[in-house]
């Protein structure tokens, strides 16, 4: 699941650009941020963007790919009682955020 976020937020931006991956502690729960500066996501794509072989038309002209890892990075997520969201502004960059139920 990791992986396949850093992996995303490094094909997607540019080769200078950071990619920042924060872990917190919120409250009742464990976040999990990974945080690009690349090409963005269009609002009208972030529904379907977990949606099994969706691929929004940048990424198809930007890298190769399937459209299959979000998918599995969300079907994994819940598995574990946990929520996946994105919030993102093209050509500004992305922010994946995975939260999970912390246990004692």
């Amino acid at each position: 699941m990791i992986a396949n976020l850093l992996t995303n937020a490094l094909k997607y931006s540019a080769e200078d650009s950071p990619v920042v991956v924060r872990l917190k502690r919120r409250e009742n729960a464990v976040e999990l941020e990974v945080i690009d500066r690349g090409i963005g996501i269009a609002p009208d794509s972030i529904k379907k963007l977990f949606d099994r072989y969706y691929r929004t038309a940048a990424g198809k002209a930007n890298a190769s790919g399937l459209g299959l890892g979000l998918y599995i990075v969300r079907l994994t997520v819940e598995g574990y009682g946990g929520r996946i969201g994105v919030f993102s502004e093209v050509g500004k960059g992305s922010t994946f955020r995975v939260r999970f139920p912390a246990h004692a």
